[in-house]
């Protein structure tokens, strides 16, 4: 879950930085949405701004991934809250049954999920 909001969040910023949007965005004021500007069509006349088909291409990848990022936080909520349920009912575990462990593991460039089964 980690991964997948890491990276939503990664290409929304990508997508507000990107030079032809930032560029397209710039031709309205503060208080108009870029995005309802593109998808009402309307076009900048600024060199290097993108057009607004692809304005709302980028608006719409990134309502996308905004929405992945909300998700995300929601599974991840949702199995951390499930884990701690599970890890604090449970009975003592005896050498005659079956231990799975969860083990995440979270950096600064990478995340992973080791599962364990021991039986």
């Amino acid at each position: 879950m980690l991964v997948l909001m890491g990276v939503s969040i990664a290409r929304i910023a990508a997508i507000q930085d990107e030079p032809a949007f930032e560029a397209y965005r710039s031709g309205f004021t503060p208080d108009q949405s870029a995005c309802e500007q593109a998808a009402a069509g309307t076009e900048v006349n600024i060199g290097g701004a993108a057009t607004a088909d692809s304005a709302n291409m980028l608006c719409n990848e990134a309502e996308t991934f905004e929405l992945l990022t909300y998700v995300s936080i929601g599974a991840g909520a949702t199995l951390l809250g499930l884990g701690g349920y599970l890890i604090f009912t449970s009975d003592a575990i005896s050498s005659d049954t079956a231990e799975l462990r969860i083990e995440p593991r979270v950096g600064p460039r990478q995340g992973s999920l080791q599962l364990s089964l021991r039986y």
